[in-house]
């Protein structure tokens, strides 16, 4: 019995440690930070939807393909981020996103 109860407060205080020495790798600000994409320049929103049965995220610009996943068990997690919906002129190959909130 003192020894499970040992065992219980080493390992609670294993975990404390941990989850106070938590730093992520990239401040939450620079995650959610975007440049807004060039004026003139339509998006389209990019919908995330999430497996609960196999933990899987699932993104798409296609509602038709988004309400197929609906209705197949898929939850949705609303819109991840609009992206332009063609190229931005001066835009080389870069990919602008604009993500909707902070993470």
């Amino acid at each position: 019995m003192k020894g499970t109860i040992l065992f219980s407060l080493v390992l609670t205080g294993l975990l404390l440690a941990t989850v106070l020495a938590y730093k992520p790798l990239v401040p939450a600000s620079a995650r959610a930070a975007a440049s807004p994409p060039p004026a003139g320049v339509p998006t389209v929103p990019l919908y995330e939807l999430y497996a609960p049965s196999t933990g899987v995220h699932f993104y798409t610009v296609d509602e038709n393909r988004k309400q197929e996943a609906l209705d197949s068990g898929w939850n949705s997690y609303g819109i991840a981020a609009h992206i332009l919906n063609q190229q931005a002129p001066g835009n080389g190959s870069t990919l602008c996103i604009s993500r909707k909130a902070a993470l």
